[in-house]
């Protein structure tokens, strides 16, 4: 079992807290950083995500030549909520089991279970592959071969990740 101690950005937010509990499960010491407690965007994530490249790039502020970095990008996420702060995928579901939108068109969406989207993050970081990595974080309905070799990951079906996050929500009572 490992002692190494991982810095969480944004631990605070909903796929971190997930990525947190992975990572101490698996015998790494925790330390987190919490963002503004602000809704962050997709840009500016885009934008931490492209600094963040450089700085380990070697072509920021700082010498992070020696810092593995890698990105696990996932589709629209299933999981078991923790509490109120439910993130966007699950606000998404919680809006239309509400009755927020009169009606659903036919859609596809790209699925992960958080608990996945936690452990391709923990395996991203433990991988020998070199550093820079973009990893599609989805079970279904793309071709995540690539992922799945890489990182040696099974992802969760849906027929399990969709009841959990809905026996979460109604537990938690946000449905």
């Amino acid at each position: 079992m490992t002692t190494s101690t991982i810095r969480v950005t944004g631990i605070s937010g909903f796929i971190a807290k997930h990525c947190a509990l992975e990572l101490l499960a698996n015998g790494y010491r925790v330390r987190g950083t919490v963002r503004s407690l602000a809704k962050v965007d997709a840009v500016r994530k885009t934008l931490a995500e492209h600094a963040a490249r450089d700085f380990v790039a070697g072509d920021g502020d700082g010498d992070g030549g020696s810092l593995h970095f890698s990105t696990v990008n996932p589709g629209l996420v299933l999981e078991p909520v923790f509490d109120a702060d439910i993130g966007s995928s699950a606000d998404l579901i919680v809006s239309c089991l509400r009755g927020k939108h009169p009606g659903c068109p036919r859609l596809s969406f790209a699925v992960v279970d958080v608990r996945d989207v936690a452990k391709a993050h923990r395996l991203a970081l433990e991988t020998a592959e070199p550093s820079g990595g973009r990893y599609l974080g989805v079970e279904v309905p793309v071709d995540n071969a690539a992922t799945r070799k890489a990182l040696g990951i099974k992802f969760i079906g849906i027929e399990e990740s969709a009841p959990a996050m809905a026996e979460s929500l109604l537990r938690l009572g946000l449905v």
